[in-house]
């Protein structure tokens, strides 16, 4: 069995994991090849790189191909997340750790994001999502002091995005505005079981706004200190 693991790719032996057959000896196989991939499958089956000279395992961004069901692994940062998002093409999954990740990004049309857990997994910059770009099971908090607006994901410039069991908190204490989503590049924003907030100290908040495009709620609940909704 090792020399037949030994040619595998990473996505051999995660399907080889699958099996309920397998004995703790050839499971113990799989992840002692694994190390000569620079990956660790720990027992429940998610997959990590190594990275440091303690020898502990650090969760990673992943990135599933589509076309076959390869992964490739990226440290949790900001920078790392958009080299994920421009590797990317249409119908991949990135899968995102537990953690908080800063920055703005602009997530690829077309790419499916979701996070390990909803509250656990939080972006903390302003998202902007492209034509039929999924986002999933993950936060986005902000918080801020100023006079400018403060959104926490901007909906594409054309055609539709789509959110589902997210958790969205903008909260600005200065003058700016406030909004948890925003339809105002002209596409639109469906979501499905999300908490949409949206808090200004002196300006406008809401967990939806809508100026050029629509944002369609299915379930969920939406919430601002002026109020739910823009229109």
């Amino acid at each position: 069995m090792s020399r037949i693991l030994e040619s595998a790719k990473l996505s051999d032996l995660l399907l080889l994991l699958e099996k309920p057959e397998l004995t703790r000896e050839e499971r113990e196989a799989i992840r002692k090849i694994s190390l000569k991939l620079e990956a660790v499958i720990p027992a429940e089956g998610h997959i990590t790189n190594i990275y440091g000279g303690d020898g502990i395992a650090e969760w990673q961004i992943i990135r599933r191909y589509a076309a076959n069901r390869d992964m490739f692994f990226y440290n949790a940062t900001s920078l790392e997340l958009d080299n994920a998002t421009n590797d990317a093409t249409a119908g991949d999954v990135i899968i995102l750790p537990t953690g908080t990740i800063s920055g703005n990004h602009s997530f690829k049309a077309g790419v499916h994001y979701v996070g390990e857990a909803r509250y656990a997994c939080i972006l903390s910059g302003q998202i902007t999502l492209g034509v039929s770009t999924t986002l999933g099971n993950l936060s986005v908090v902000r918080t801020a002091d100023s006079a400018n607006e403060l959104t926490c994901i901007l909906g594409p410039a054309s055609g539709v995005a789509y959110i589902s069991n997210c958790h969205i908190s903008s909260t600005q204490s200065g003058a700016g505005d406030a909004f948890g989503v925003s339809a105002q590049a002209g596409g639109s924003i469906e979501t499905w079981m999300c908490y949409l907030y949206g808090e200004s100290g002196s300006g406008s908040g809401y967990g939806v706004h809508q100026s050029s495009g629509s944002v369609i709620n299915h379930g969920g609940r939406a919430n601002g200190s002026t109020g739910p909704c823009s229109s």
